[in-house]
């Protein structure tokens, strides 16, 4: 409202002074003092009125800036409190919204070449209720990929006739505008936020900086979580091994101590299941020793001839990691087979070494597809048992993750 009264003001001295110089010069100029004294009015209150809306206009933009200087701030430090993304992301589009107004805002994270709503929020009509699940996107589809793939910031007035956009299935074919900035952390783009508003030319270039300076706090928020997460995970790994570590302390026996490895590897990569057997090289099968949970071992021979399991025999051969998932229609029949008969989906394999050489194999099942997340992973491969031929060996898991699917 006062920047209305300041233009209006501004309008309203203009008219003013052109009035008075305008009938200075259509008249021929004032014929007697009266008249000097009338036209002097006339200008010189244009030009108080200017001066003032001038002064006026100044004065608002720059209380203007104070305040959004003051969210600026509460902004930055409540996103950084954040511990999971998707309380960094909530922070996110509610604080944009005390400084931009919006009908909606999505905040995505890159993950590969996919872009993951993290948090979402409508304002007005078909905004409000939207499946989170269609909001996903991938890098160079729609203005939320056009920007992530580009890692420049857009403006868009008229997002119905811009080609680089596509309408969300599901959503009406509107007038819309819509802001959209890349999140960099050390020149590494971590996602996008996407606004969108009811209506032509919504948002205007000062929209489009202030959105850039949050979308700055937002990345160094969610660095901030990430790293907060990577703490705490390998604060967990730490825990593992050192219950671990006390648990094979009291045993000295192989078998005990593979039940013990197959039991923290299935909690470290949360399987169902965990298997360990050594290699017998000269019978070419493997010699199950310990399981987890104890209850399968019944169920699983004390033999297995390796003939009939090549992928096993090439983990123990060549030293990598297999992964098989048993709806992937090119993974290891045999292996498949053996999963099915078990009710199980995902295997990992990974070879235990002595010495620079194999001497056994872990084997992880699990009832959804296999983990590829390589903290777990690399925990598995950490965690490589002691046993196999005899108490005092130290085996390692060596191997670089082989992925069964394509």
């Amino acid at each position: 409202m006062p920047s209305a009264l300041h233009a209006l003001a501004l309008v309203g001295g203009l008219v003013t002074l052109g009035l008075g110089i305008a009938s200075w010069f259509t008249t021929g100029g004032p014929a007697n003092p009266t008249e000097i004294v009338v036209v002097l009015d006339f200008t010189i209150g244009g030009t108080l009125l200017t001066t003032g809306s001038l002064i006026g206009r100044a004065r608002s933009k720059e209380s203007r800036l104070e305040a959004q200087l003051q969210v600026l701030g509460q902004a930055a430090r409540r996103m950084s409190a954040g511990i999971e993304p998707s309380d960094v992301g909530l922070a996110v589009v509610e604080e944009i919204r005390r400084v931009i107004p919006y009908h909606n805002a999505r905040v995505y994270l890159l993950d590969g070449e996919g872009l993951t709503p993290v948090a979402f929020e409508g304002r007005f009509g078909a905004y409000e209720k939207v499946d989170v699940d269609i909001l996903k996107t991938r890098v160079g589809e729609g203005f939320t990929g056009w920007v992530a793939r580009e890692g420049t910031p857009l403006r868009v007035d008229d997002a119905r006739r811009d080609p680089r956009g596509m309408t969300i299935p599901g959503t009406d074919d509107v007038d819309e505008s819509m802001l959209v900035v890349p999140m960099r952390h050390d020149d590494r783009l971590l996602g996008v936020i996407t606004l969108s508003k009811l209506g032509l030319r919504g948002f205007d270039d000062d929209d489009l900086r202030l959105l850039m300076i949050l979308a700055d706090q937002a990345a160094t928020a969610f660095a901030g979580a990430a790293h907060l997460a990577e703490t705490r995970r390998l604060a967990a790994e730490l825990r593992q091994l050192l219950d671990m570590s006390s648990a094979l302390s009291r045993s000295l026996d192989p078998k005990d101590v593979a039940t013990l490895m197959a039991e923290h590897l299935a909690r470290a990569v949360g399987a169902e299941r965990a298997q360990i057997s050594d290699w017998d090289r000269a019978g070419n099968r493997v010699r199950t020793l310990g399981c987890h949970p104890q209850g399968c071992r019944d169920s699983i021979a004390d033999f297995y001839s390796l003939a009939d399991y090549p992928l096993t025999a090439r983990v123990l051969a060549d030293g990598v990691i297999a992964m098989v998932d048993a709806e992937d229609p090119d993974a290891d029949q045999a292996e498949v087979a053996e999963l099915r008969h078990e009710g199980m989906r995902g295997l990992i394999m990974l070879p235990l070494v002595a010495k620079g050489e194999a001497i056994g194999v872990v084997e992880i099942t699990s009832s959804g597809r296999p983990t590829d997340d390589p903290g777990k992973i690399t925990l598995a491969r950490n965690d490589g048992p002691r046993g196999g031929h005899g108490a005092r060996q130290r085996p390692r898991v060596r191997g670089r993750p082989q992925p069964r699917r394509p």
